[in-house]
């Protein structure tokens, strides 16, 4: 007896054992199923932060630095890579859920970094989990982390991966200066007139968005 795939095919197995001349038969029915995707849990990138971006955040640029603007945060690898540095945090959680209201949902990690904190487990089905790394020293480099959600009868969803690549802190840059409504690079020289007072406004920014100017 044949149903679909996702219910799987029936088969009919008849044992028989002779013993001192009496048969014993055992009638079995087994069913042959694939463990269809959905009854699989479903892993999203549902981050609350993902602390450094590829680029400065959008925000209202001074004028000659445009170009700079970041893209959103929009999931794993390898549709998206992140940026981080040295000292500073990344952030971002995990949301899993199951078709089956009644299953329980955990995760698995593979390849999480030292000192990364993943947080316990909030919430049973809907469910999500925390990661916060603040990379050190010794970390600067690319490091992929793949997850995965469980449920409570052990399907597993398909394992997702954060690729951050890791760099020391960069120095902020200076953009162009405006003088008097005339902007102006840095490394140009410019004529002033002894005991005239001369007005600039500087500009300055730094790639690492979590990092502030003084």
């Amino acid at each position: 007896q044949a149903e679909s795939q996702s219910a799987g095919q029936y088969y009919f197995l008849k044992l028989n054992c002779t013993c001192a001349g009496a048969v014993v038969q055992a009638d079995l029915l087994l069913r042959v199923q694939l463990k269809a995707r959905d009854y699989a849990p479903q892993l999203s990138f549902g981050h609350l932060a993902l602390a450094n971006k590829l680029s400065i955040p959008n925000v209202t640029l001074p004028p000659g630095l445009d170009g700079f603007k970041s893209t959103a945060p929009t999931g794993f690898y390898p549709e998206v890579s992140y940026q981080a540095y040295l000292g500073f945090a990344v952030n971002y959680t995990l949301v899993a859920s199951d078709p089956n209201s009644i299953d329980n949902i955990g995760f698995g990690a593979i390849a999480v970094p030292e000192y990364a904190r993943l947080s316990t487990v909030k919430g049973l089905n809907p469910s999500s989990m925390q990661v916060l790394w603040i990379p050190c020293a010794s970390q600067v480099g690319r490091h992929v982390t793949c997850y995965e959600a469980v449920d409570a009868s052990g399907n597993a969803s398909t394992p997702e991966c954060v690729d951050v690549t890791v760099d020391e802190d960069p120095a902020p840059i200076f953009g162009q200066a405006d003088d008097d409504g005339q902007l102006v690079n840095m490394t140009e020289e410019v004529v002033v007139t002894m005991g005239a007072t001369k007005h600039y406004t500087l500009f300055a920014y730094d790639i690492n968005c979590l990092d502030s100017l003084h």
